[in-house]
């Protein structure tokens, strides 16, 4: 498409140069120059035929300004003045005032400039008519389409189109008077929202473009409305330009899709709680509840027609006060509401409780307005009702009502369900007392506490009044007597040993019957059957080996229907009784072969003891450890710094108390296992006797000074041959004994520890002064958790001690009488040979200067090992876990590191999981398994998870070294 052709009209007065400038203006691009003599009938022309430029003259001597003003009115077209001669300097602001777009003095070798700014006025009146086309497109667009579109500014609609004033219902004008509140368009209950958009608006804050809301039109009607709003700038100030459309339609559409989903839910719900729930009670609670929220009843409640009786009664009611729900309890099945609902199988809907004839009692219905009563049915049986209320009058639309009578089919569905289930739980209620009564009697040979079972299922099941069990008794020269071993009445179980002689009573004649039997408690005589107030008693007799031997008699309160059905149920039960009499026969010769093997397995009885007390024990130990490390370690660091022998004497006693305890540790972890070398050396009971009484002193010493009580230890050593053990087990022992003998002595008193040797081998001997055993304790002192010490013991000290001189092959010796002290010996094996001396500390060959990378979730525990290397020349790093070690693992092997020591048990990444990990990424680097659990670690586990070394709690300093300096072995046979 080409150029368009330009219209330009020149006015040129006086003529002094119009032959020129039209020349000139012709001279480029295809344009029509329309030369006119004055400004008048330049307008004319331009209203004519509407120019692209309009180019006027100004004479030397002429009033630019005048001549402008004289112009008729030109809109559409740019104005170019060419000048003569210049102007006065505020002649330019009035001329642009007046609405030219351009000035140009007309002079020798202006030709140039002049075709640049008529090119530049051509071009700038094609774009604006552009834009004008495009203008009325867009509003032309925005009129037509079918959304309603608006602009609001600060203040007010700026803008509307079409489709808005005729979804509002008012003019364009109107909407956007200055004098119109917007809010008007909005129902009330929306206003909040969108004042609060528009003050998150003001604000800056990011708001979601897409929301709805309720509006009102001119007439007053609510519209559900949808709006996108974008946030632009028009006419200069900041606006709101939004999309609005009617979601009415859609919105109804969704009510009513979300009541139908919401009727389907409450069906389905229904129905899978009619399936599954084992009780009615549960199923009328779950349709009550959904009647009150999905049909927006204000009360609900449910009556069951009762067979045999002409009413229906009260099952479940939500919403009604307690005097309404006394009188709707029972409702005659031929009057009333729920009558009527129940006789003709139709829905009863009644839209004014005050007046409708149907209701009856009115009173039952006080407060409320609206009722409807559906009928429960089951195939063509009605079986009752169930009832919504309404305060406020209220209309039903028959998709209402056909929802009612599906919930009315389902919980008939649910009501014959749930008495089938009443029937068939009756039968296995039965089934499982009888199970539990046989569980009894093959569980327990007392022949009483199987017939208290008996009575409480037969109670329990039965629903009875009264219970009663007897047993025949019989004496050589003497009448025959029923004597009641059981009898209970309610939740009351009464004192026995009532004695009936022969003949007296309806017990003998039970007693006498071929099997269960009814009868009329009126006929008792024995006077305690008709005092409960029971109608009917059903009892059977307890044949044993083809004679009676006992029976068994309950009463009920209610008719002879129900103590009929007890007769099979109850003829059951007797015969469980009497092959527990029978059983009872056998009782004291199973108690006396009972006794003769207990006293057998006492002692492997004792083993298990020990052996649960090390699998219970042995999940602690790993905190022990932690924090016997920490105590060992910083002991043992503090040795390398203290000078002053009274301070290292005292440090030398932590110390060797922490290796015990260590050592204790140890023993606990292994104490469940069976067999295994001990690591025994040659121990010198004399010195053991000697150190666990300074061990000792701060107990004995300190309670004497403390309560006033005179109490003392003595040694006396008999120069024992050496034995073979572990002299930190003996040393605990003997301070475990030396402690339970403090204990033993509240008034004080004095200890004796001794040494020597006798005819069982070489001992440690602990006597006191103190209260002594008694017989019944001595045979449990061993037993776990076993304590005479209330809440301050923990039943461990022995059964511990008693395994650690089992391990050594020895003997405990008690001797202890009540008010005259205690004497434990432990007798030991004197080896045939000398034993070996422990082997002395392995030194510290280390020189320092190592690198090795610290991983340990317990900072007391990293601390402690990180101080220890340190105080050894090696360089230390440290993490509180496997992620962020791992992280720095690579850094730290490209500056030297020599090994990595982890622990075992953190959370998270185990160090199992960091070991392989290393591994993976450098074979060649040593891992130290940091761990409390050193003795029970698998070697074959260690080498899958590449673990070269063990580091076991709690630390000690040399070991420590020792182990850096296999690391660096490890690491140079590597390189």
């Amino acid at each position: 498409m080409g150029t368009p052709r330009a219209r330009i009209i020149l006015c040129v007065p006086g003529d002094w140069g119009a032959e020129r400038l039209a020349g000139l203006l012709r001279e480029h691009g295809p344009r029509d120059v329309v030369p006119v003599e004055d400004v008048r009938t330049m307008g004319w022309e331009h209203a004519r035929d509407p120019a692209t430029l309009l180019v006027l003259g100004v004479a030397r001597g002429m009033d630019a300004v005048a001549a402008v003003e004289a112009l008729p009115h030109t809109v559409g077209a740019p104005l170019l003045l060419v000048l003569h001669a210049p102007e006065d300097v505020d002649t330019p602001r009035r001329l642009r005032q007046l609405g030219v777009h351009a000035t140009l003095p007309f002079a020798a070798g202006s030709d140039l400039a002049l075709e640049r700014t008529v090119h530049n006025l051509l071009e700038t009146s094609t774009l604006r008519s552009r834009l004008a086309q495009s203008e009325a497109q867009y509003t032309e667009l925005l009129q037509n389409t079918r959304d309603a579109i608006y602009i609001l500014g600060p203040t007010q609609f700026t803008f509307v189109n079409t489709a808005f004033t005729e979804l509002m219902g008012y003019t364009a004008d109107e909407i956007c008077n200055p004098a119109f509140d917007y809010m008007r368009l909005i129902a009330p209950e929306s206003r909040p929202m969108i004042m609060e958009r528009a003050r998150l608006a003001a604000l800056g804050e990011p708001l979601p473009p897409r929301y709805e809301f309720i509006s009102l039109n001119k007439a007053g009607q609510r519209l559900d409305v949808g709006v996108s709003v974008s946030y632009i700038v028009y006419d200069g100030q900041p606006s709101s330009l939004g999309v609005l459309q009617d979601i009415t339609a859609r919105k109804q559409y969704e009510k009513a899709l979300l009541r139908r989903n919401r009727e389907l839910a409450v069906l389905n719900d229904l129905a899978a709680t009619v399936s599954r729930a084992p009780d009615l009670g549960t199923v009328l609670d779950t349709a009550v509840e959904r009647l009150i929220a999905v049909m927006g009843f204000n009360a609900a409640g449910i009556s069951l027609v009762q067979p045999g009786h002409n009413v229906a009664r009260a099952r479940l009611f939500r919403g009604v006060g307690p005097e309404q729900l006394e009188k709707l309890q029972e409702l005659s099945l031929e009057t009333g509401l729920v009558g009527a609902a129940i006789r003709t199988g139709d829905v009863q809907v009644v839209t004014d409780l005050a007046t409708d004839e149907r209701v009856t009692p009115r009173d039952a219905f006080a407060g409320f307005h609206t009722a409807v009563c559906v009928p429960i049915q089951a195939k063509d049986r009605v079986l009752g009702t169930a009832v919504g209320l309404c305060l406020e009058p209220r209309e039903f639309a028959p998709e209402e009502l056909s929802l009612l009578l599906s919930i009315g089919h389902q919980l008939g569905t649910a009501v014959e369900r749930a008495a089938l289930h009443d029937h068939q739980d009756a039968a296995m209620q039965r089934l499982l007392a009888l199970d539990e009564l046989a569980r009894a009697l093959s569980s327990t040979l007392d022949r009483d506490e199987v017939f208290r079972v008996a009575g409480q299922q037969l109670m329990r099941v039965l629903r009875a009044t009264t219970v009663e069990v007897l047993v025949l008794r019989t004496v050589s020269g003497l009448e025959p007597v029923l004597e009641v071993v059981l009898r209970g009445r309610g939740a009351e179980w009464m004192p026995t040993g009532t004695l009936l002689p022969e003949g007296r009573g309806l017990q003998w004649r039970v007693l006498g019957a071929d099997g269960p039997v009814v009868l009329d408690p009126g006929t008792d005589q024995s006077g305690h059957w008709g005092a409960d107030e029971v109608r009917w008693v059903t009892g059977a007799p307890m044949i044993v080996d083809g004679r009676a031997a006992g029976a068994v008699l309950v009463g009920f309160s209610f008719d002879r229907q129900q103590a009929e059905a007890a007769r099979e149920f109850l003829g059951s039960v007797s015969a469980h009784l009497a092959l527990a009499s029978r059983n009872a026969a056998m009782f004291g010769e199973l108690v006396v072969a009972y006794k003769d093997l207990r006293e057998a397995k006492d002692r492997l009885v004792l083993q298990e003891k020990l052996s649960a007390l090390g699998e219970m024990a042995a999940g602690v130990a790993h905190d022990f450890n932690n924090v016997l490390g920490a105590i060992l370690g910083r002991t043992q660091l503090l040795k390398t710094f203290v000078a002053d022998s009274n301070l290292q004497k005292n440090l030398d006693v932590i110390e060797r108390a922490a290796l015990d305890g260590a050592a204790t540790v140890r023993r606990i972890q292994e104490f469940s296992r069976v067999g295994g070398e001990e690591d025994f050396h040659d121990v010198d009971l004399d010195e053991v006797a000697a150190q666990a009484a300074e061990l000792t002193q701060p107990r004995w010493k300190d309670r004497a000074t403390r309560e006033g009580v005179a109490m003392e230890v003595q040694v006396h050593v008999g120069h024992a041959p050496h034995v073979l053990g572990d002299a930190q087990q003996l040393r605990e022992v003997l301070t475990n004994l030396i402690h339970n003998a403090c204990d033993a002595m509240p008034r004080g008193g004095t200890i004796l520890v001794s040494t020597g040797t006798g005819e069982r081998g070489a001992f440690l001997r602990v006597a006191d002064t103190g209260t002594g055993i008694p017989p019944e304790v001595q045979s449990r002192v061993f037993d776990p958790f076993f304590t005479t010490k209330g809440v301050k013991g923990t039943g461990l000290g022995l059964s511990v001690s008693y395994g650690i001189v089992q391990r050594h092959r020895g003997e405990f010796q008690l001797d202890s009488e009540p008010g005259r002290g205690a004497t434990f010996t432990i007798w030991l094996p004197i080896p045939a040979e000398p034993a070996a001396a422990p082997p002395p500390p392995r030194p510290n060959a280390t020189a320092g200067g190592a690198r090795v990378l610290i991983i340990d979730d317990e900072e007391s525990i990293r601390d402690v090992l990180a101080d220890m290397l340190r105080t050894a020349d090696h360089h230390v790093e440290t993490a509180v876990d496997g992620p962020s070690a791992l992280a720095r693992l690579d850094a730290l092997v490209a500056e030297g590191l020599d090994a990595v020591f982890t622990d075992l048990g953190m959370p998270g990444m185990s160090g199992w999981e960091v070991a392989s990990a290393v591994k993976e990424r450098h074979p060649g680097l040593p891992v130290g398994l940091i761990t409390g659990w050193g003795a029970t670690l698998e070697p074959a586990r260690m080498k899958d998870h590449g673990v070269d070394l063990v580091v076991p709690k709690p630390f000690r300093f040399e070991q420590v070294t020792a182990l850096v300096e296999e690391a660096l072995a490890l690491r140079r046979a590597r390189a």
